[in-house]
């Protein structure tokens, strides 16, 4: 949702620029991926407007350096909208929601509830 509601008051800005830039195709060749296995604390996005990219700032909890990132991604819009859907699919693909208090329902359909006054409920 952060990526969206950065991009969105972007988009207009774009689009007085170019008309044809508010919504650009995406590219067809994706990134190299890769793996990347860490705790974030904290999570950061900025917008450079000169040189209109993006940067992904993710630190780790257990990191005892708060200022420096644990790692920093570019990224230009297109890459950052195509994340932004990626995100969404895995997200909705996760574990189902307990209806009560929000959390993540087991794959064993037990879940401790605080929202049922701490029971376990099936």
């Amino acid at each position: 949702m952060a990526i969206d509601q950065m991009l969105a008051p972007l988009a207009i800005l774009w689009s007085a620029k170019d008309p044809v830039a508010l919504d650009p195709p995406v590219p067809v060749e994706a990134p190299p991926s890769f793996d990347v296995e860490l705790e974030v604390g904290k999570l950061g996005l900025s917008y450079d407007e000169r040189q209109e990219y993006f940067t992904l700032l993710a630190h780790d909890s257990e990191s005892a350096d708060e200022d420096t990132p644990t790692i920093a991604l570019t990224a230009s819009r297109e890459q950052l909208r195509s994340l932004s859907k990626r995100i969404a699919a895995l997200a909705a693909a996760g574990r189902p929601r307990c209806p009560l208090c929000g959390r993540a329902i087991e794959e064993s359909g037990h879940h401790v509830c605080p929202g049922s006054n701490g029971h376990a409920s099936h």
